[in-house]
């Protein structure tokens, strides 16, 4: 029995259509046309292009924490699982005040507005990490 070429499996994932690896045609079954093709390779590049700013969303989230810690201390963010979860909370309230600011003075200045959605997002995790460490320790 034949199989298919490694890479013609995405394509019979990603559009539950036959490959051109030979082993379809064999059975005589239809194959793409130049324009599915053509469609499946945007449909690749757009989805790498997300994955792309997803993990470089991930990693200007994650040095943030870092850049937190390093300025506040560990026991000063929401990360500490001791933090009193409304003081993390205010935390990350006045982190949401700042995307708000940038949104609504002067003009709307991406770089300003990436800077503080991404700590937004940094503090949101950090009091996630805080919420699961406290569960941890008391699970003990």
């Amino acid at each position: 029995m034949t199989t298919h070429e490694p890479w013609c499996q995405v394509w019979i994932e990603r559009k539950g259509l036959p490959c051109d690896c030979g082993y379809d045609q064999y059975l005589g079954a239809k194959m793409p046309s130049s324009e599915e093709m053509q469609q499946f390779a945007d449909k690749l590049v757009n989805d790498i292009t997300w994955m792309t700013g997803a993990v470089n969303a991930s990693s200007d989230i994650l040095s943030e924490l870092q850049r937190a810690v390093e300025k506040h201390g560990f026991d000063k963010t929401p990360m500490n699982p001791d933090m009193d979860r409304r003081d993390a909370f205010i935390i990350l309230s006045e982190e949401v005040g700042e995307v708000a600011r940038a949104l609504t003075y002067d003009g709307v200045n991406r770089h300003k507005l990436e800077e503080e959605l991404i700590q937004v997002a940094a503090m949101s995790v950090a009091m996630l990490i805080g919420i699961r460490g406290k569960a941890n320790v008391q699970s003990d």
